[in-house]
C-alpha cells in the first residue's frame, strides 16, 4: 500500500515546476498504514515546512510566501476551479490574530529559560471524492423529521450536518429533525474522511 501523503500536496500551492512521487521499499518491519486518518496529514506539515525553509532561503516573509503562491484553480488540474477557496482571508486573519507583525523571523532567537521559541504559520488542505449516496427521511404527523441511514458517525458531525440538510432544505426548524444511523434497512454513503458532506443523491 501506498501511504497519501504527498495526495494533498499537488494542490495546496500554486506552481509550475514540481513533482510529487511516491516509492515503495520493502523493509522487514510491520506494516505502517492508518490509523484514524490517512497519511496526508504527516504530508502536509513536511511540505509546509519545507515552506518556511523555502521562505527562509528567500528572505521572504512565510505568510507572503503562501499568499503570492494562493491558487483560485487546482495547479493539478488548471481547468477546474475551486468552488471556494479563502487561504488569503485565513493567513490574513491568523496572522492579525496571533500578532504575526510581533514576531522575530530569524530562527532560534527567543529563548524561555531552557527552550527556544517560535511562531510560524502552516496550511492545510483536503480533498473528496463526491460518491453517490442515499437516506430514508419521514414526516410524522406531529411534524418531525426523522433522517434515516446505514451510514456510520466516525466523529466527523454527521448527525449535525444531516440534520442542518434536512432542516434547510425542508424548512423547518433543527429542533424538529431527529437523525438515525446505522439502519440497516435504509440507504448508506461511505462514512470515511468528509464523505457525509460531500455526498450527493
Amino acid at each position: 500500500m501506498a501511504e497519501r501523503a504527498t495526495l494533498p500536496t499537488g494542490s495546496l500551492y500554486a506552481g509550475a515546476h514540481r513533482m510529487l512521487r511516491t516509492r515503495l521499499v520493502p523493509l522487514d518491519l510491520p506494516e505502517g498504514s492508518a490509523m484514524r486518518a490517512p497519511g496526508e496529514a504527516p504530508g502536509l506539515m513536511a511540505f509546509d515546512v519545507a515552506m518556511d525553509e523555502l521562505a527562509e532561503q528567500l528572505e521572504l516573509d512565510p505568510v507572503q510566501l503562501r499568499i503570492v503562491n494562493d491558487t483560485q484553480t487546482d495547479p493539478v488540474k488548471p481547468q477546474r476551479q475551486f468552488s471556494t477557496r479563502h487561504l488569503i482571508a485565513c493567513l490574513h486573519t491568523g496572522a492579525e490574530q496571533f500578532g504575526w507583525a510581533r514576531r522575530i523571523a530569524r530562527p532560534a532567537s527567543v529563548r524561555d529559560g531552557r527552550w527556544l521559541v517560535g511562531m510560524r504559520v502552516a496550511a492545510a488542505i483536503r480533498g473528496d471524492n463526491t460518491k453517490a449516496s442515499g437516506a430514508r427521511v419521514r414526516l410524522d404527523p406531529r411534524g418531525i423529521v426523522t433522517v434515516e441511514t446505514d451510514m456510520t458517525d466516525i466523529g466527523t458531525g454527521s448527525y449535525t450536518i444531516l440534520g442542518q440538510t434536512a432542516a434547510e432544505m425542508l424548512g423547518v426548524a433543527m429542533d424538529r429533525v431527529v437523525v438515525r444511523v446505522a439502519q440497516a434497512e435504509a440507504p448508506a454513503t461511505l462514512a470515511g474522511g468528509q464523505g457525509v458532506p460531500a455526498s450527493r443523491r
